[in-house]
């Protein structure tokens, strides 16, 4: 937990990966198929901080883990998240949330078992925000998220994805 302050305040709150390359700096994973979206720096996109700020202030303060994507109007990126023992340290229920700029009017959230089967969705058609809980992880469990960016005034949006422990 110390280690993942220290990378925190480095990156000023941002995580990172490069398209198509797994990471995992401790608590989970994430591989990042390339679609019709970006993963981006959260300090390099504008959009993307945009997009952070606005989770934090929902939720009152920075998540576990978060990914900053630039997301095309009408794309779809899917990304796989990979709870490890650590994860499972701090909870066995965590939140999977995403938020986007002020561009977008509805951001939706699909979440799938390792067998394509919805855990659960946030469809709300007229939100920026959407969150889905995942329950009794165990490690090594993956889910497949969706971001489906069905509303962005420009060709894309910033949009952010962080994962939280519920205790």
């Amino acid at each position: 937990m110390f280690l993942l302050k220290i990378i925190q305040n480095y990156f000023k709150h941002s995580f990172f990966v490069v398209s198509g390359i797994g990471i995992s700096l401790g608590l989970l994973t994430i591989l990042t198929p390339v679609a019709d979206a970006k993963l981006v720096y959260c300090v390099e996109s504008e959009w993307s901080q945009q997009a952070l700020l606005f989770l934090v202030g929902r939720i009152g303060y920075y998540p576990l883990f978060y990914f900053c994507y630039e997301i095309n109007s009408g794309a779809t990126e899917s990304v796989t998240i990979t709870f490890d023992e650590r994860d499972v340290n701090n909870a066995i229920n965590h939140d999977i949330m995403v938020e986007c700029d002020d561009d977008c009017t509805n951001l939706n959230l699909q979440v799938y078992d390792e067998n394509n089967q919805l855990i659960g969705q946030d469809l709300d058609t007229n939100s920026s925000f959407a969150r889905v809980r995942v329950n009794n992880i165990t490690n090594g469990k993956k889910v497949k998220v969706k971001m489906i960016m069905e509303s962005c005034h420009t060709d894309y949006c910033g949009a952010v994805l962080a994962t939280t422990p519920i205790q």
